[in-house]
């Protein structure tokens, strides 16, 4: 295993993709627009 490959996995997990975080930021708020609108 190339020494750039370990290089460039530990930085891709020390700051996660933005889409992977956008997908999730949604999903949060689409969980707390429901719980609001059922009330």
């Amino acid at each position: 295993m190339p020494s750039s490959y370990i290089k460039t996995r530990r930085s891709r997990c020390n700051r996660p993709p933005a889409a992977w975080v956008n997908i999730l930021y949604c999903q949060c708020v689409t969980r707390e627009n429901k719980n609001f609108y059922e009330k």
